[in-house]
This record gives structure tokens, sequence and C-alpha cells, in this order.
């Protein structure tokens, strides 16, 4: 059982608040925790009514850490742990009868073939359904003193993640220009987390109209028909959950009358993940109808692309990643990436959302 000082107490503190300044530092603070407390790992993550936003693990295996979400609701423990409330300490001793976790796949699939026998954590910020969790995995039960000293520390961990999400929130303007997206000549929207819309340029007004294929209920848009609103949610999901591969697609709207409308969600290029809601996640624009050989004709005309880039770079504007554009253009996936980084180079762009926003928005084009 690992001795806790003062000393090991305060530089696990320092490196929480260094990680509150520089979200890419939270390994390292997340290592001298686990190691403070006598842990195997200490993984520190946000699930959201979407899913899992994002997940930091640094001594889980890879592939291990990739699968837990389809354990996720299985994971007993996790959730009687964080059924405690926000700032309390617990360890799945305290909250579960351990003969249950003999026919818990969660721990017999997961966790044990990892050596994590036990757990210690709690629920360190908890906002409009978002949960963001620590929990420390361990092979010995956890004492008294450890839980003491984790809670002792876990105030500092709600400080860092609140510092963490004000200044994501102040980078939020840099990295969307909403300016761009106001002088756009199709519909372009943003949406957080949980769907809420948070912009609107004055050309999407049309689609909140009569027959336009969307709606707002409580702040949250929401397309007509269910089938399509649940897509939409998928996709909005997906973007939540970007980190994990390529998010986003397309959308065929209910409308009133015979014209055809169509979303593209893009999920939005953000230096730090979705920490919270209220931050932006993906950028909905209604694709503009207009034929791939004419895009393709002003993309060569305009960025001197060549004639398999400006091909790419349109299938990649129809929001589904540059997987699927690969498949449908026949080529690997190394060599969408080399098309995606000359695209990027010609048009002076750096993210596939503002590569869409160059094509559906025209005016560039024209």
């Amino acid at each position: 059982m690992p001795v806790i000082d003062e000393a090991g107490v305060l530089s696990a503190i320092d490196s929480i608040y260094t990680a509150a300044a520089n979200f890419a530092l939270w390994p390292d603070a997340l290592l001298r925790l686990a190691d403070l407390l006598g842990a195997q790992d200490a993984a520190f993550g946000t699930i959201g009514p979407r899913g899992i936003a994002w997940l930091q693990a640094p001594r889980t295996d890879p592939g291990y850490l990739r699968t837990y979400a389809d354990y996720h609701d299985q994971d007993l423990a996790w959730h009687r742990i964080v059924a405690k409330g926000v700032g309390a300490a617990a360890t799945d001793e305290m909250v579960i009868d351990q003969s249950a976790l003999r026919f818990n796949a969660c721990h017999q699939e997961w966790s044990l073939p990892q050596g994590y026998r036990t757990r210690l954590g709690g629920m360190v910020l908890e906002e409009d359904g978002w949960r963001t969790v620590m929990m420390l995995p361990g092979r010995d039960c956890y004492s008294t003193g450890q839980a003491r000293a984790y809670k002792a520390i876990s105030r500092h961990l709600r400080r860092a993640v609140q510092l963490n999400i004000r200044l994501a929130g102040d980078r939020v303007e840099g990295e969307v220009s909403t300016c761009l997206l106001e002088r756009m000549t199709s519909g372009a929207m943003l949406v957080d987390g949980n769907g809420r819309l948070i912009f609107a340029n004055k050309p999407a007004e049309a689609l909140f109209g009569r027959g336009g294929g969307l709606e707002l209920s409580h702040g949250r848009l929401r397309a007509n028909g269910d089938r399509e609103n649940a897509a939409l949610e998928a996709l909005i999901g997906q973007c939540v959950r970007r980190g994990l591969g390529d998010a986003g697609g397309e959308l065929v709207l209910r409308t009133n009358g015979l014209e055809r409308r169509k979303l593209l969600i893009i999920p939005l290029g953000q230096s730090t993940p979705v920490l919270a809601p209220g931050l932006p996640v993906a950028i909905l624009f209604e694709a503009v109808d207009q034929s791939d050989e004419a895009t393709i004709a002003r993309l060569r005309r305009h960025y001197r692309l060549t004639p398999a880039e400006a091909a790419f770079a349109v299938e990649i504007a129809k929001g589904d990643g540059k997987r699927a554009a690969a498949a449908r253009r026949g080529i690997s996936y190394s060599t969408a990436r080399t098309h995606l980084s000359h695209i990027f180079d010609k048009t002076g762009v750096n993210r596939q959302g503002e590569l869409v926003r160059l094509i559906v928005g025209n005016g560039s084009l024209e």
C-alpha cells in the first residue's frame, strides 16, 4: 500500500492545474494521480447523452479502451459509484456486492483480463446530462486513507475541468468564424452536443419555415419525421465522438413539397475534445444541388487542383469522411490523405469543415 505524503499530493495537484491550462497534458496528470493512490491507471472522461465524448486512460491498452463503449451499459460499479453524486469518493466494494461481479460481463470480460480487480473514483462534474468521471482501477482493495486522499483531490479535478471548458469556449471564436458563415449564400448552422442550436445564418431560416424540413423544440434542432430525426441525432452523436474516427454525413430532409433539401453534417475541428454542453460540435450546411462535373471544373479553375484532387474534394464535401470518400473514388486511404493534404495546400484551408464550407458556400467559386 503506497504512503501518501503531502509532497506527493501537492505534486499531483500541481500537474492537474497544469492540465487545466493545456488539455494535452492530462495524461501526465493522470499518471501522477494513479501512482500517488496506488492505482494501475487513472481513467478520465466525459459521457454525454449521445455517448462517450472523450476518454483518457494512459496505461490502459488502446484496444481495450476502444471497446469500453460496448461494455459501459453493463459496468455496474461505474454506474453505482457515479450515482453517489458530484464530489463523492467511493470504491466498488462500497457500492456493490462482490458476488454480483462474478456474473457481470464488463467485470469478467473487460476489467479482469487487464488485471483490474477493484476501482476507486467518483463524478467530478455534471451539467445538462454530461458527466465527467474519474475512475482508478487497481489490483488490491483501496484503504480508507486512499479514498480520503482521492476525495480531497477531486475538488481540484473539478476546477481544472471547469478551466478547460472556459478556455475551450474562448477558443471557439477563433476556430469557428460565424462571420464567414453569416456571409454564405446557403444555409449554415452550429449545434452543440445536445443538438441545441447555437447559430444559424439568414439563409438557414428558410429551413425552419413551413415545409423546410427542420424545427426547434426547446432550443434543440429536430428534423421533421421520426426516421429523419433519429438520423440527425445519430450524425450529431458521431460528431461528439469524432476522435474515434471519421464522422458526419448527409441527411435528406422531409419537406411538405416536391423540393429535395439536404443537410451536410460536418464535425467541427477543435483543438480540445467536447468537454461540456454548450460548445459547438458540428456545422450543418444546406447542400446546394449542382453537378459534380461543374464543381470539379470550378475547383480546378480557381485552385489549380488536379482532376483527381478536385474529384476527391467533391466527395469530401458530401460530409461522410475520408474513408467513405476514398471508397467512392476507388482509392486507398493513404492516397486519400495525400489528396487532402494537397487540396488543403492549394485552397488555403486546413480542416475538412472549412473545405466543405468553401465548396457548398458557392460564393468563393463563382
